[in-house]
């Protein structure tokens, strides 16, 4: 953790039982007075001040700005997965400075997936803010679900902005018919809006494969090697974030 995000505007409270102040405490110990780097949710990043107050937590204070990375013009679309993959997905989507995630239930998918707690109970958000938090930035994707690939690709066509041309990829090693490496350079030289689509823990479907055909997906490789879906996601966004 880098930074300490709050959606309320300042000055800033953590509460006494917020394991971000026992961070403060314990890892970094600053003392009172100290600084440290604080931000409200999608809006704006400081240095603040803080300001312990006996056994009710501590306020931060801003005394300077921040310099705030921006998102990218980038959603990602992933298969729900087990917990465990799906958290890191979460976080590293919000490391990257992806702007919208969409979640969807596979046609190879496991059902039971879908009924985890990270996303009936909310959870996925608290993987989201660790995700900005380690970035140091301002910036949380904003999260969607659907029930199905082309709900999911339905969605992820409304969230492209209208100025912005669009760019689809979806990385698939079995019928590529280009790679991600051209797709991002392509996506670096110009100024384009980039969706991309991961395939689940068993991969796209035939039928899936032909609905993101139908809606302009490029079937991208990575090369000939078969990678885990939370391996997929990290190496498509460091191509693109990075690009």
């Amino acid at each position: 953790m880098n930074c300490i995000l709050f959606d309320e505007p300042p000055p800033f409270k953590l509460d006494e039982n917020d394991p971000r102040l026992a961070h403060v405490l314990d890892c970094l110990k600053i003392p009172e007075g100290g600084e440290v780097f604080a931000g409200k949710v999608n809006s704006f990043m400081c240095v603040a001040r803080i300001r312990y107050l006996r056994g009710a937590g501590a306020l931060l204070e801003p005394i300077r700005p921040l310099p705030d990375p921006r998102p990218k013009n980038l959603t990602l679309c992933a298969a729900f997965a087990r917990p465990q993959i799906a958290q890191r997905i979460l976080f590293e989507c919000s490391c990257f400075g992806v702007k919208n995630v969409v979640f969807y239930a596979a046609q190879k998918g496991d059902a039971s997936y879908l009924k985890s707690g990270l996303y009936e109970s909310g959870k996925y958000a608290e993987w989201l803010l660790k995700g900005a938090q380690q970035a140091c930035a301002s910036s949380v994707p904003k999260f969607f679900r659907a029930d199905s690939l082309e709900e999911c690709l339905k969605t992820a066509a409304e969230l492209e902005p209208e100025e912005i041309p669009p760019m689809r990829i979806a990385p698939d090693v079995y019928e590529a018919e280009t790679d991600m490496k051209k797709e991002a350079e392509k996506f670096s030289a110009g100024n384009f809006h980039a969706t991309i689509a991961i395939g689940g823990e068993r991969g796209f479907g035939a039928s899936e494969r032909d609905v993101l055909r139908s809606r302009g997906y490029s079937l991208a490789s990575f090369g000939p090697r078969v990678l885990r879906t939370d391996t997929a996601a990290i190496a498509a966004l460091s191509l693109f974030a990075c690009a």
